[in-house]
């Protein structure tokens, strides 16, 4: 394809404005705590509902790379149900894998729909980091001023609640983005949309965001790293990290308690994230090893995950008792906890297999670059967040698999 395609901005077409309003509807919305959140369900389910009869009903037939990508991505649920006899709470395992398979299915099917044009899909991602970034920049200044307080920690999360959320959609548009920069003439206010989501990674104080952002540049950069100089890259990298790691700011607030997670934590309050997250690690590795073969249920490792602070609210009546606790913060643990190592095993299986696959492939066709730099990314998040229910993860699953069939099976770009 030529890279003069988009340079003269005929990617605003109809096309990407449906495209962006269907993503971006749900993508914006998911991660509130308010009547907001169920709009995506709303379009969601009509976009699922529309899509399949075109498919089955018009077309007569449906791609490999939506089928395979789909029964990959939820291989792992027929698993699940049957296990639901073994649930502690049946209703919440239940809610919970409709929640994943409507998540997994609307996934695949918008990303079948972006991809079936290369001018659609850049024009709607930059579309989106555009409001995104406008939206969010308007919520910072009314941060920074005192007039917002809705956030539960008092960091900054943007338009969520959840600033780990916030900052993995950052990173994924800034991702992308960065990814198809070749495609835009005029780079000017590109480049400053890229350097707004850095800004905005680093306002949420977000460790797997900042993290996460190296990880992609790095990756992202790592042919050109090679074919330059070493030491320079090197000289820069290390006075940056000793920058964050010597001067006093909030990033290195942050990475000092969670060091004294293993230095000494006894020092730690129970009340903070690196003691809580910490003791839910740790139990939730007990735990699972209690139950290896069947696990405990979808998500019903929060009836056992309670931590010592919110037994400490319940004592001193702060918190109804019996209150559910909280889940792993690790979907490597978590996804023992919903199926068992059988279930762990279906479900990370196809992942890695796509993963070296693409590492293989990739030297051939950058394509696969991005396929795995997306899925590597994708598994160091699985380190420190539960993703299996997680609309944005999903997203990247369904991206880097359909996009790894379309390639490999040479569907047509366009429809």
């Amino acid at each position: 394809m030529s890279e003069t395609l988009y340079k003269n901005r005929n990617f605003i077409t109809l096309s990407t404005l449906f495209s962006f309003f269907l993503l971006g509807s749900v993508l914006f919305t998911y991660g509130l705590e308010n009547i907001g959140f169920y709009v995506n369900w709303i379009i969601g389910v009509f976009f699922i509902a529309i899509s399949l009869l075109y498919i089955f009903f018009i077309k007569q037939k449906i791609k490999k790379s939506i089928l395979y990508s789909w029964i990959l991505l939820l291989l792992w649920i027929p698993l699940v149900l049957l296990l639901t006899p073994f649930a502690r709470d049946i209703s919440l395992h239940l809610t919970y894998t409709i929640i994943t398979v409507f998540y997994v299915s609307y996934s695949v099917l918008i990303v079948n729909y972006l991809l079936g044009s290369n001018k659609r899909f850049v024009g709607t991602l930059f579309l989106l980091n555009v409001f995104w970034c406008l939206i969010n920049i308007i919520f910072l200044i009314l941060y920074i001023f005192g007039y917002l307080n809705y956030y539960g920690d008092e960091q900054f999360s943007g338009i969520f609640i959840n600033r780990n959320q916030f900052a993995l959609i950052t990173t994924i548009l800034f991702f992308f983005n960065l990814n198809n920069k070749k495609y835009f003439q005029r780079k000017a206010f590109l480049n400053l949309l890229l350097i707004t989501d850095i800004v905005l990674i680093f306002s949420a104080l977000s460790m797997k965001g900042f993290l996460g952002l190296f990880l992609i540049l790095f990756i992202q950069y790592w042919e050109y790293i090679k074919r330059i100089r070493k030491w320079p890259v090197i000289l820069i990298l290390s006075i940056f990290f000793l920058g964050i790691i010597l001067i006093d700011n909030p990033i290195k607030v942050r990475f000092d308690r969670f060091i004294l997670v293993y230095k000494n934590p006894k020092s730690l309050k129970i009340s903070e994230s690196a003691y809580e997250r910490s003791w839910l690690f740790k139990e939730g590795l007990k735990l699972t090893r209690k139950h290896l073969a069947t696990g405990v249920g979808v998500n019903n490792s929060r009836y056992f995950l309670v931590t010592p602070y919110d037994k400490l609210l319940e004592e001193r009546g702060q918190k109804e008792k019996g209150s559910l606790g909280s889940y792993s913060h690790c979907n490597y643990i978590e996804m023992l906890l919903n199926g068992g190592i059988l279930g762990f095993i279906l479900y990370y299986t196809p992942i890695f297999l796509i993963l070296f696959s693409s590492l293989k492939s990739s030297l051939h066709d950058k394509t696969f670059r991005t396929i795995y730099v997306l899925l590597f990314y994708k598994l160091f998040l699985d380190i420190a967040m539960v993703s299996y229910f997680d609309l944005a993860h999903t997203l990247i699953l369904a991206f880097s698999f359909v996009l790894y069939f379309k390639k490999k099976y040479n569907e047509p770009q366009y429809d």
